[in-house]
């Protein structure tokens, strides 16, 4: 790989590493992976199509799993 295209891969690399898609299970599963690599917190946020409503039904999700 290029220099340039390393640098053109990156800022998609650095969204993979920083968000998550999918459902609880893949949350879990990031969220298990950031502690397996050392982290003693991790924060996730909920990110919807519609930013001005709650996204309780999403939050309702993933409580259980993370607690």
């Amino acid at each position: 790989m290029s220099s340039r295209s390393a640098r053109a891969a990156a800022p998609g690399r650095l969204v993979d590493a920083l968000v998550v898609t999918g459902g609880p299970e893949d949350v879990m599963r990031r969220v298990e992976e950031q502690h397996e690599a050392g982290a003693d917190h991790v924060s996730p946020h909920v990110l919807t199509a519609t930013p001005d409503e709650p996204p309780l039904r999403q939050w309702r999700a993933l409580a259980a799993p993370l607690w």
